[in-house]
C-alpha cells in the first residue's frame, strides 16, 4: 500500500528538520548497522531495513523501511508524491482497532538529557502494539501526524534490542559503541521486538533491564505517583438454588461504618454460590438464574447511587459480579476473567473458583468466589481445593504474561469455603448450637477447621481473616433463623469467608445479615478502605530517564556472571500423577543485576509435557539468587506418549538464557514406571497378570495384537497356558465391583472429587495385584474416571467422535455405532452403562440422575480428539460436550444393546 521512490525506497512520515548534527543509522534485517548523513545513499545494506533519523532539534523520529539491498536517497519529486499519498493513507489509520494491531521495530533512541520523544506514524501502518492511542491522552494524537509519545527509556530499550548500546551522560555528546545483542526472551516473537504500552507505569517485560527498572520504579513510586482513597464492598452468599428476594438492601447496603457515617461504597463485589443445582447447569448450559439475580443486585444498587456493571463470571453455581460508580467506571481497565473446576477430573465446576482481575488506576485487584468440597470429613480435600486453584489460576487475556492470584496489589477471596466445626463425643451438635446461640465465638472459633489450618500454615498463606463477631452462618431452615431441624441434623459452621491480602488494604467491618432468610446459609460481608496509585507521566520519565542512564553505565562496563547450583537433574521411578519438584538455584555473582530465562530448542517446546518451569524466568540482583522449580508429572495421555523408548526413559535438555550472556544446558534424566493408566485397552485385556510383572518392552508389542502370557517376560508366573483375552480390563473390572458393593447408596458419588493421597494408593493396588482398593469410595470413583481418561484412545475411539455427534439425537443411529467399535471397546461401553444403570436404581439413596452421570461419563467413554480440544473455542466445545452426554443419554434411558454381547 506504500509508494516507492528512488531505488525502491518506500517513505513513511514527514520531512523532519534536523540540526547540522544529525545522524542516520540503518539497522538491517540482519542486526547490521551503518552510518551516515541524511544525504548518504550508499548501497550497502540487505534485506529489510529501518532507517532511523536521529534530532536534538525536532525531538521526532522519522522511519525508513527499505527493500533488500537498497538504501535510503534524498528526497525526490517521486518521493515528495509518495508523501503526499501517504497523508491520505494517514486518514485511514484513525480507528483504535488498526492501530492495536500494527507493531513496532527496533528504535533507536537518545540519552535522558533529551525530553521525550515520540514517533511519527502519519503516514504507516507499522507503529503500535499493545495499547491503544486512546488510551494515550495527549495533545499529539490530535494532530494531522499523529505524534505517539514514547519515552526515551523505550527508545533506548529499542536500541538495544537493535544491537547497538548508548551511553549519554548529560551535558555531553551521543556516543556510539557496538554491543552484543541479547536473545529474545521465549514468549516475543524472534527478530522483533514488542513494546507493550499503557498509561503510566511501564510494564516492560523483555531483557533484564526493564525488569531492573520495574524495580526500582516499584520502589520509588512514591516520587511520582499520587493516591486516592477507595472503599471496597465485598460479599458472599451461597443461595441454595433459590430465587432472588425483592430485595436485598439488608445484604448490600447494610454494611457502613455507623462513626463515619454512611460512605458508598466505590466498589461492589458480589459472590454467589449455588446459584443453580439443575442438571442442565451442570451440563455447561445457559442458567435461567442468572439474569433474576442481577436484576435484583441492580435494583437494590439504584437505591445507593450509580453503579454500572464492570464483569460478570458463572461456573456452575458460582457467579461474580463486580460493579463500580459511573465516575470510576472510565478508570477501570485490563478486566480478564477466569475460572478453575475442583470437581471430579477437574470436568464438573460445580466446586472450584471463578475470579476477576482489573486494574484501578495503576492498581492491580483480584477478586476470587470459591465453593469447596462440603462434607464434616472432607478437611483433606478441601485444602487440596485451596492449593489447585492457588497453583492454576491465572489471568492472560490482557497481557502476554499471566497474572496469578498473588501478582495483584490487592486480593480478596470469599466464598463457601465449607469448613466446619468439629464434633467429638465431648462436644456434640447441641453443645455446639447452644455455644452459637450465646455468641461464644472464640469457643467455636478453637474447634473451627479453617481457622486451624490457617494457625498450621496448610490454606491461605499471606492472606489475613478479620475478626469474626457473628454466629456461624450455616446450617439454617430455609426461611427461618433457626438452626438444621432436618433428619441429617447439620452442625452450625463458620463456612462463608472473606480473606484479604494486599498493601493498604484496611477492613472496615466483617458481618453477617442474618435479616436474609431464604438459603440455608446466611450472606457475609466485609467494607475494605484501599489507596490506588495515580501515576503522573512527567514525573515517572524523570525517573525513568535516571534509573536507564545508571543501567547504561554498568551494562557497558561488565557482564553478567552467574552460578548454578547444579546442571543434572534425576527423578528416578517416577509414578502416574505423581508430582515431584526439586529445585535450581540460580545465583548472581557479578556486579550488576541479571535476567535469566529458559528458552526454546530449535523447533520444540523449553520442556516435554511431563515437565513444568516455575517460574521461567528470573530478574536477579547482584549477589541475590533466584530459586527455580523443576517438576516432573506425568498425568496425561501425552505426557505419557513423551516419554522415549521401551525403558520409558524420562529425557530432557533444558537451556537457561543470560540476558547479555551465555546459555547454560541442563540434563533432566528419569524414568517412568509402568502404569494400566494411561495404557491401551488391547494391552490390558491381554495381559492377564499385572502390569508391573511384566518386562517394559513386552507392553508395547501387546497394544495391535495379542500376546499371549507365556510369551512374556513374567517375574512370578507360570509359563503353562495361553488364555484367551478378557472381556474387560481387570482392572476396571475391581474398580466397578468394589463401587457395586459398597457405594451403590453413597451420595456426591463421582460429583465429588477424591483425595490425591488416596489415588496414590489406589493406582499401586491396581498396578501390583493388591486384593483390597484402599480409600474411600468416592476416591474409588474418581479413580475410576481417571482410568478411563488416560486410556490411549477412548472407548469410543477418536474416528467415531463426530459421527457419534450427529447422530445424538437418534436412537437407531446411535445402537449402530456400537456395531462400528472394535469388539473389546464395545464390551467396555456396555459394562459400563450396565453400571450406571445399576448406580440409577438406587437414585433415591444416591440422589444421581441420568443427564448428571451422562455429563460425567461422556467426558470419559467419549472424549474429545486432543487436536480438536486444542483448536476450539470454548463455546463449541460446549456444545460438544452437550452431544456427548445426549448420545449417553440415550443408552441410559433406553435399552439400546448390541447382539453380539447380548
Amino acid at each position: 500500500s506504500s509508494s516507492k521512490g528512488p531505488r525502491g525506497h518506500v517513505s513513511h512520515g514527514s520531512p523532519i528538520t534536523r540540526s547540522q548534527e544529525d545522524l542516520t543509522l540503518f539497522v538491517d534485517g540482519s542486526g547490521r548497522r551503518r552510518r551516515g548523513s541524511k544525504n548518504d545513499s550508499s548501497d550497502d545494506t540487505d534485506g529489510l531495513g529501518l532507517g532511523l533519523s536521529l534530532g536534538g532539534a525536532s525531538n521526532h523520529l522519522d522511519y525508513h523501511l527499505h527493500g533488500r539491498g537498497q538504501s535510503p536517497s534524498p528526497p525526490s519529486g517521486r518521493r515528495q508524491r509518495s508523501r503526499s499519498r501517504s497523508k491520505e493513507r494517514a486518514k485511514k489509520l484513525r480507528s483504535r482497532s488498526e492501530l492495536e494491531d500494527t507493531v513496532i521495530h527496533p528504535l533507536i533512541g537518545q540519552g535522558p538529557s533529551v525530553r521525550p520523544q515520540s514517533i511519527d506514524t502519519s503516514g504507516s501502518r507499522g507503529s503500535l502494539i499493545g495499547g491503544s492511542v486512546d488510551e494515550l491522552d495527549y495533545k499529539e494524537r490530535r494532530t494531522r501526524s499523529r505524534h505517539i509519545p514514547v519515552s526515551p527509556e523505550m527508545r533506548k530499550h529499542a536500541l538495544m534490542k537493535s544491537g547497538v548500546g548508548v551511553g549519554v551522560e548529560p551535558g555531553r555528546s551521543h556516543s556510539w559503541r557496538k554491543k552484543r545483542s541479547p536473545s529474545p526472551s521465549p514468549v516475543t516473537q524472534r527478530g522483533s521486538w514488542v513494546c507493550r504500552l499503557r498509561p503510566g507505569v511501564l510494564m516492560l517485560k523483555g531483557s533484564y533491564r526493564e525488569s531492573a527498572i520495574q524495580t526500582e520504579l516499584k520502589s520509588r513510586e512514591k516520587e511520582f505517583c499520587s493516591y486516592k482513597n477507595l472503599r471496597l464492598f465485598c460479599g458472599t452468599w451461597n443461595v441454595n438454588g433459590r430465587l432472588p428476594p425483592s430485595s436485598m438492601a439488608e445484604f448490600l447496603l447494610d454494611c457502613y461504618v455507623e462513626s463515619e457515617g454512611p460512605i458508598p461504597p466505590d466498589v461492589y463485589v458480589i459472590g454467589f454460590q449455588e446459584l443453580d443445582l439443575s442438571p442442565q447447569c451442570l451440563m455447561g448450559q445457559e442458567s435461567p438464574r442468572e439474569e433474576p439475580w442481577i436484576e435484583c443486585v441492580e435494583f437494590t444498587l439504584k437505591g445507593l447511587g450509580n453503579y454500572k456493571r464492570i464483569c460478570s463470571v458463572r461456573l456452575v453455581g458460582m457467579f461474580l459480579l463486580v460493579y463500580v460508580t459511573e465516575s470510576l467506571k472510565s478508570d477501570v481497565s485490563e478486566v480478564d476473567t477466569h475460572q478453575v473446576t475442583t470437581g471430579v477430573l477437574g470436568l464438573l465446576g460445580n466446586k472450584g473458583a471463578v475470579a476477576v482481575h482489573m486494574n484501578i488506576f495503576h492498581s492491580s485487584f483480584c477478586f476470587v468466589n470459591s465453593h469447596f468440597a462440603a462434607g464434616m470429613d472432607e478437611l483433606a480435600k478441601r485444602n487440596q481445593d485451596y492449593s489447585t486453584i492457588i497453583e492454576t489460576m491465572a489471568f492472560t487475556k490482557m497481557t502476554e504474561f499471566s497474572y496469578t492470584i498473588l501478582d495483584h496489589d490487592v486480593v480478596v477471596w470469599l466464598g463457601d469455603l465449607n469448613y466446619r466445626i468439629e464434633t467429638t463425643p465431648e462436644v456434640t451438635n447441641d453443645m455446639i448450637k447452644s455455644l452459637a446461640n450465646n455468641y461464644q465465638i472464640k469457643k467455636l472459633l478453637g474447634m473451627d477447621q479453617l481457622h486451624n489450618e490457617y494457625s498450621r500454615g496448610n490454606v491461605f498463606n499471606g492472606f489475613v481473616e478479620g475478626p469474626i463477631s457473628f454466629k456461624p452462618t450455616y446450617k439454617y431452615d430455609p426461611d427461618t433463623d433457626n438452626w438444621d431441624t432436618s433428619e441429617k441434623s447439620r452442625t452450625p459452621a463458620y463456612c462463608d469467608r472473606i480473606f484479604f491480602k494486599g498493601r493498604d488494604l484496611l477492613e472496615k467491618a466483617y458481618v453477617s445479615h442474618k435479616a436474609m432468610r431464604i438459603s440455608d446459609h446466611k450472606p457475609v460481608s466485609a467494607l475494605f478502605d484501599t489507596v490506588v496509585r495515580i501515576v503522573i507521566p512527567e514525573k515517572e520519565r524523570e525517573v525513568v530517564e535516571g534509573i536507564t542512564w545508571r543501567l547504561d553505565k554498568v551494562e557497558n562496563d561488565t557482564l553478567p556472571q552467574v552460578d548454578l547450583s547444579s546442571k543434572e537433574f534425576e527423578f528416578k521411578d517416577m509414578k502416574f500423577q505423581e508430582s515431584r519438584t526439586q529445585r535450581l538455584l540460580v545465583t548472581n555473582t557479578g556486579s550488576r543485576p541479571v535476567k535469566v530465562s529458559f528458552i526454546p530448542k530449535l523447533d520444540e517446546a523449553i520442556c516435554k509435557p511431563w515437565m513444568e518451569i516455575k517460574p521461567y524466568q528470573a530478574f536477579i540482583p547482584p549477589l541475590g539468587m533466584a530459586t527455580i522449580q523443576l517438576t516432573v508429572l506425568v498425568d496425561t495421555k501425552a505426557s505419557v506418549q513423551h516419554t522415549s523408548g521401551k525403558e520409558q526413559l524420562l529425557e530432557d535438555i533444558l537451556v537457561l538464557h543470560l540476558d547479555g550472556g551465555k546459555d547454560f544446558f541442563i540434563s533432566v534424566s528419569g524414568n517412568y514406571l509402568q502404569s494400566c493408566f494411561g495404557s491401551s485397552l488391547e494391552t490390558l485385556v491381554n495381559l492377564h497378570t499385572y502390569i508391573r510383572e511384566v518386562a517394559v518392552g513386552d507392553l508395547l508389542d501387546m497394544s495391535s495384537s495379542w500376546v499371549s502370557v507365556s510369551s512374556l517376560s513374567l517375574k512370578d508366573s507360570t509359563r503353562n497356558s495361553t488364555p484367551p483375552p478378557l472381556d474387560v480390563p481387570k482392572e476396571l473390572y475391581a474398580l466397578v465391583d468394589h463401587l457395586r458393593k459398597d457405594a451403590m447408596d453413597a451420595e456426591n458419588l463421582f460429583t465429588e472429587g477424591g483425595l490425591k493421597s488416596e489415588f496414590d494408593e489406589i493406582r499401586d493396588a491396581l498396578d501390583t495385584g493388591s486384593r483390597h482398593l484402599p480409600g474411600s469410595v468416592w476416591s474409588v470413583a474418581d479413580t475410576l474416571l481417571t482410568f478411563l481418561r488416560a486410556l490411549q484412545d477412548a472407548v469410543i475411539p477418536f474416528r467415531l467422535h463426530h459421527k457419534c455427534m450427529e447422530c445424538c439425537n437418534n436412537q437407531t443411529l446411535c445402537r449402530q455405532i456400537l456395531k462400528e467399535l472394535p469388539k473389546v471397546n464395545c464390551k467396555v461401553f456396555v459394562f459400563m452403562v450396565t453400571f450406571m444403570k445399576q448406580l440409577l436404581e438406587n437414585s433415591e439413596k444416591n440422589s444421581l440422575e441420568p443427564k448428571i452421570l451422562a455429563t460425567i461419563f461422556a467426558d470419559v467413554l467419549l472424549a474429545t480428539p486432543p487436536s480438536e480440544e486444542a483448536s476450539k473455542g470454548k463455546k463449541a466445545l460446549s456444545v460438544m460436550r452437550r452431544k456427548k452426554a445426549t448420545f449417553l443419554y440415550q443408552f441410559l434411558v433406553h435399552n439400546i444393546t448390541v447382539s453380539f454381547y447380548s
